[in-house]
């Protein structure tokens, strides 16, 4: 069974691409991001804000900081586009607007690596970020997610770009379960009340790179799928979705061939 060396600090940066960096502003902004979050929208701290779809798929989990004119957000990487194009579609009559974001910003493997305008979280889909000036040891998104996934951190991103159920991901405690309506609730709500949550996130040992949204099996019966395939000098690994009765060990299959092992348990909802 392949496994890696784990790292309990992530010292390195990366860029948020402008992209990825988004403005929601106007007298609305507030409101607006409060009916199509599943989180919790108020007060002044900055959090991860968790955005389905009507099905329940994540969107993205933006690091929303508000500001004096409405809320500037830091998308995950390379989810921006998307992020973007599903706010301007729920737009409807308020006083909204999205535009790009053009002050730069990078992504911190630890808070503490520089000083400056470091924004913390206490949510975790995604690391603290500073805006502005310039961070150092900063490397390119494939580096960023070799480190965070021997970290064990899965933030909002290419992992998560398939539209993963945020419960699967155990992000439970990202959302405000007594808030009123917002896009997705009920299927989240339904899925959380009935203990639907059938799968859990967990990592695996792949023979070979698999795409976003690979099928896996266990003897012919579908077990879960690939959220994202992550190489490292060790091999090839994923973070995966698998049913949560699976054990450590397993061994996985893509369509009819050797798809790789799973090296842990799928973990439970947090919350």
């Amino acid at each position: 069974m392949s496994t890696f060396a784990p790292l309990e600090r992530v010292e390195v940066c990366h860029a948020v691409a402008p992209r990825d960096r988004i403005l929601v502003r106007g007298g609305d902004a507030l409101d607006f991001l409060h009916r199509i979050s599943a989180s919790a929208t108020g007060g002044p701290e900055p959090r991860h804000l968790v955005l389905t779809d009507d099905k329940g798929a994540l969107i993205d989990a933006p690091l929303a900081c508000p500001f004096e004119d409405g809320f500037r957000l830091v998308a995950g990487p390379g989810r921006g586009p998307d992020l973007a194009a599903w706010l301007e579609k729920w737009i409807i009559v308020e006083d909204v607007r999205v535009q790009p974001d053009p002050q730069e910003a990078w992504r911190l493997g630890e808070p503490e690596l520089v000083a400056g305008d470091v924004v913390r979280p206490r949510t975790h889909a995604g690391p603290a970020v500073l805006l502005g000036g310039v961070a150092p040891s900063r490397v390119d998104l494939p580096e960023w997610d070799a480190a965070n996934f021997r970290a064990g951190r899965l933030y909002s991103g290419p992992a998560t770009a398939s539209g993963p159920n945020p419960l699967e991901l155990g992000w439970k405690d990202l959302i405000a379960f007594d808030k009123g309506c917002y896009i997705g609730q009920e299927v989240i709500a339904r899925m959380d009340t009935y203990d639907k949550v059938r799968r859990g996130l967990s990592i695996a040992a792949l023979v070979a790179p698999l795409a976003a949204g690979t099928a896996l099996s266990v003897a012919g019966k579908k077990c879960g799928r690939v959220l994202s395939s992550v190489v490292l000098d060790e091999g090839v690994f994923a973070w995966v979705v698998v049913d949560k009765s699976l054990a450590a060990g397993v061994q996985l299959q893509a369509g009819n061939e050797a798809g790789g092992t799973l090296l842990q348990a799928p973990s439970p909802a947090s919350g």
